[in-house]
């Protein structure tokens, strides 16, 4: 995904969740015997939900269960919905038994019912459906295990997918109104946004269409792991709310607000520009309809075919698209994605715990060279104490579901350059040597080898060093001191002043996994700018400042950088234009990071959880090093870091390599 989308609603319904008395349950098991009959796995047999129609929305529920081959289901219509946290407190009918079923589900099965009611050729017949409450027997793993893996089948063969959003509310009609007229204005070609978005902004200047479409684009419906196969999969598309349907392809055709990535480039000042007559809530709103549509209807609008050279090299893209998607099962954060991938050794199986399920993926991808790594240990970062405790989970599978509910897919900042790697995972593949696995009693172990090079010194949460008495103190031990050691990325020929290693430290996190959209002499003057001001306020908050930073002009600090860079053009000549530019990438590195310094005088820019005395490790085959902790005889994995002068390094000294055991 492009950068990862957040849910400001991160409460899921519980899928799992019984609210029954053991008087219901005994009632439920004996309906649940009643309605479903064993499905032959060899046959590929599913069931299909027969709709009866009614001629009143208010009308009772009623349907039959046919049992059919995949290949021989006919024509039906795949149902997408939201489970709800609310208890099984509405009906259906299935031939005469009384199903359970949740309010959402039930509401978006009358308003289906509904459409269907005006067409004389629908009006009398039932219409057949897909639905998973209704046609897998939940309470069954088995049968789940068997089901999940035929939705692919499922949703590529149904007639068209039906999509409940949900009843209508928030000016959610106006806003399906709003879209439609969106869509119909003409379709801009490859230099034609601009013009298409003040055309728009022309027709809809009020706040109150943004505001509509922001509270529909926000519902929780959009956020569901088991989006991404039900919108991709079908042939065709019904978006529905309350009495209100459109077909996909208008949605679809919101992309011509997206325009280009620079839009939205430092808080989307060039957006913002456009709406400057609204209030600051609304435009707040807009930019983030606008973000939404970058980071949602961007991956929702991709073909099926982008998705059929998915192999198992690239399910780590898969993951990352799919990452701040949510599920009410953490285990379907894995398996709600392997519809779109083949050739992946990965079947569905509900008995397992979710440590093993993302346990048996971690040995998986590792073995096959993916770069998994990168998301390991993020879990840890707010619960540092977990690491002691390790037969909770091994610091080097990543916990996916801990990574959409707390938001720290954020923090991993270079994985997004997995956007615009090969959809088949070519280019993505490390070359990890000597790896290994060892099942031990309560967790696996794993082997790799790698080089131990320095320990971190005084690690600080990132928005506690920007603090203006953190950061003059700092700057102050810096000033006038040269950084150790080169970097061959940035092709650094001589030592160099340390506030501009500083500088290069967190450009270089930021440099592998996004393009820049700003020379590094636009950022390096705004860093200068930012720098002074700092400062300055840290002054006035009551720290000891020596005379020698209180003299530091601004035309001082550029000149350390005019040296470094040697082409500077005019840039220098206006540095508080380019500000803002820097704050929009210092924010993107340092957000839920610390700042570090090593033995050996380096520093660089970590994991939340890394604490002094960690460890610095080259792990062959990876780009980047990752930070370890010693416990007894093994290591724990903290996470991924950056150390100007040791990160893009090629290799390191094989003959001082060691086999290290991560638990």
């Amino acid at each position: 995904m492009a950068k990862c989308i957040s849910n400001p609603n991160p409460q899921l319904p519980n899928r799992q969740q019984n609210t029954s008395t053991s008087h219901d349950s005994a009632e439920l098991a004996l309906s649940q015997s009643t309605i479903y009959r064993p499905l032959d796995r060899a046959k590929r047999e599913i069931r299909i939900c027969d709709l009866y129609p009614a001629s009143q929305i208010s009308a009772k529920l009623q349907c039959s269960l046919r049992i059919v081959p995949i290949n021989a289901a006919g024509k039906f219509v795949a149902f997408s919905y939201v489970w709800g946290r609310e208890a099984e407190t509405d009906t259906l009918y299935i031939d005469t038994v009384e199903h359970r079923i949740k309010p959402n589900l039930a509401a978006g099965l009358r308003r289906f019912r509904a459409r269907f009611r005006q067409d004389p050729r629908t009006r009398i017949r039932p219409i057949s459906i897909w639905i998973d409450a209704i046609c897998i027997n939940q309470d069954s793993s088995e049968e789940r295990n068997h089901q999940v893996p035929l939705m692919r089948s499922i949703f590529s063969r149904c007639e068209y997918a039906f999509s409940w959003l949900g009843e209508a509310g928030q000016d959610s009609d106006f806003a399906m109104d709003c879209i439609a007229k969106i869509a119909s204005v003409r379709r801009p070609g490859d230099y034609e946004y601009y013009f298409v978005r003040r055309s728009i902004f022309e027709t809809f200047c009020e706040g109150r269409p943004w505001v509509a479409i922001h509270n529909l684009l926000r519902r929780e419906y959009w956020y569901r792991v088991w989006i991404l196969q039900e919108f991709i999969l079908p042939a065709n598309l019904v978006i529905a709310c309350g009495a209100k349907a459109l077909p996909w392809k208008k949605f679809r055709d919101l992309q011509c607000l997206r325009g280009c990535a620079d839009i939205l480039e430092c808080d989307a000042r060039e957006l913002r520009m456009e709406i400057s007559h609204l209030d600051s809530e609304t435009q707040d709103k807009t930019v983030t309809v606008f973000r939404t549509l970058w980071e949602l209807v961007f991956i929702l609008s991709r073909d099926k075919s982008d998705f059929k050279n998915y192999s198992i090299h690239g399910f780590t893209s898969l993951i990352h698209f799919t990452m701040s998607l949510q599920a009410t099962d953490p285990r379907d954060k894995i398996y709600g994605i392997l519809a779109l991938c083949k050739g992946i050794d990965i079947r569905p199986d509900y008995s397992k715990t979710t440590q093993q399920v993302y346990t048996d993926l971690a040995m998986l991808l590792l073995s096959q060279n993916s770069n998994l790594l990168w998301y390991s240990g993020i879990h840890f970062g707010k619960n540092i104490n977990r690491l002691a405790n390790i037969s909770y989970w091994p610091s080097w599978v990543p916990d996916w579901d801990y990574i959409t509910r707390c938001f720290t897919a954020e923090a991993i900042l270079p994985l997004r350059q997995l956007e615009r790697e090969h959809v088949d995972g070519s280019g993505m593949s490390l070359s990890f040597k000597k790896l290994g696995f060892e099942h031990l009693q309560k967790f696996t172990a794993l082997h790799i080898r790698g080089q131990i090079w320095q320990a971190i010194m005084n690690p600080v949460p990132a928005d506690e060093w920007l603090k203006p008495h953190h950061l003059s103190a700092t700057l102050q031990e810096m000033y006038a001191k040269f950084y150790p050691g080169t970097s061959l990325h940035y092709g650094l020929r001589k030592p160099m002043p340390q506030l501009v290693a500083l500088f290069l430290t967190i450009i270089q996190s930021i440099g592998y996994s996004m393009p820049r959209m700003d020379p590094e002499e636009d950022l390096a003057a705004g860093f200068c700018v930012n720098t002074l001001v700092r400062i300055r306020n840290g002054i006035n908050d009551g720290s000891e400042v020596t005379k020698s930073i209180l003299e530091l002009s601004l035309s001082a600090l550029l000149q350390m950088f005019a040296e470094q860079f040697e082409t500077c053009n005019t840039t220098f000549d206006s540095p508080e234009m380019y500000k803002d530019a820097y704050l929009a990438k210092e924010m993107e590195c340092f957000r839920g990071r610390v700042f570090f310094k090593c033995t050996t005088g380096h520093f660089g820019i970590g994991p939340l959880g890394a604490r002094d005395g960690d460890l610095i490790c080259k792990l062959y085959g990876s780009d980047y090093p990752y930070v370890l902790r010693k416990v007894d005889s093994h290591f724990v994995l903290v996470g991924q870091c950056c150390v100007l002068g040791f990160i893009g390094d090629d290799e390191l000294d094989t003959a001082q390599s060691v086999m290290l055991e991560i638990w």
